[in-house]
């Protein structure tokens, strides 16, 4: 996991803190400011690229972006792009490191911080933090300084708690949260399922549940759907002698000719062709 090691040689200030809506968004960091920005994604799926690295950040996701290096953030699809960003200006000991796992281990006193935070209920708290801190930037006195700096550090923590509350729990929770999803998707195979539903009944974001079913599958949930519904089906027609459009039926496909393009599809065989092969190739 690409990160940094972080701990602050003198109180933090704010540089500036904005929310802001860009269209086609795009934008490139130089080396001209040795400084970190926190960026809360809101709206519209930018691509974060770091050299080897790459990154697709869905709404709801945070980035830390250290703003001297070659960080180039862009919108999938030249979407728009709204986000809260706060730059925070200090003095302080920084190494970035693309196995921040491992490097935690040797340095536990830092402040881990991890380029991409996936959307999660954390962020959101995350994200209601810096919306205060960027509506008090402009508003409070400059007497006000210390109160501003202690936000910002309180912010860092808490970042840091994320990465290591999800470090503690990352061998088991994204298994265990991808078996709930096959069990409703499976229990639930003639109904027409949806990524929100089974989100709401989990009780994560639909974005951070599709994002760590993608990591341990490798697919995302509506394919897999779709390959659990032509997987019955074949078994089915195969097994229990129903016809296509029955077997469709059963599944929860009220049109048949849309099922026939996903079976087709799946399988790289007809209905027909399946039935003479009596096999299910994918």
């Amino acid at each position: 996991m690409l990160g940094y090691l972080m701990d602050f040689k003198a109180m933090p200030s704010i540089g500036f803190a904005l929310h802001c809506k860009i269209p086609h968004y795009k934008y490139e960091y130089t080396p001209d400011s040795e400084t970190i920005e926190i960026i809360y994604i809101k709206s519209g799926t930018i691509i974060a690229e770091f050299e080897d690295w790459t990154c697709t950040v869905p709404p709801g996701s945070i980035l830390i972006i250290q703003r001297n290096l070659p960080f180039y953030l862009y919108t999938k699809n030249n979407e728009t792009n709204e986000h809260s960003t706060i730059q925070v200006i200090s003095d302080f000991n920084i190494k970035l490191t693309k196995n921040l796992e491992a490097d935690y281990q040797h340095d536990k006193n830092a402040l881990v911080l991890p380029v991409f935070i996936a959307p999660c209920t954390e962020n959101e708290k995350i994200f209601k933090k810096m919306n205060s801190i960027i509506s008090d930037a402009g508003a409070l006195p400059e007497s006000s300084k210390m109160s501003r700096s202690v936000a910002l550090v309180s912010l860092f923590h808490d970042i840091s708690q994320i990465f290591k509350s999800q470090k503690l729990t990352s061998e088991k929770t994204p298994s265990i949260l991808c078996y709930k999803v096959k069990k409703l998707i499976q229990s639930n195979y003639n109904e027409n399922i949806t990524l929100e539903t089974l989100a709401s009944q989990i009780g994560k974001t639909p974005n951070y549940l599709n994002h760590i079913f993608k990591e341990e599958t490798g697919m995302n949930i509506h394919q897999f759907i779709i390959k659990e519904k032509i997987r019955i089906i074949c078994d089915l027609i195969l097994s229990r002698s129903l016809s296509f459009k029955d077997a469709c039926f059963t599944v929860g496909i009220s049109d048949v000719a849309y099922g026939y393009r996903l079976f087709k599809k799946q399988t790289g065989l007809t209905p027909g062709e399946f039935l003479k092969s009596g096999t299910h190739r994918k």
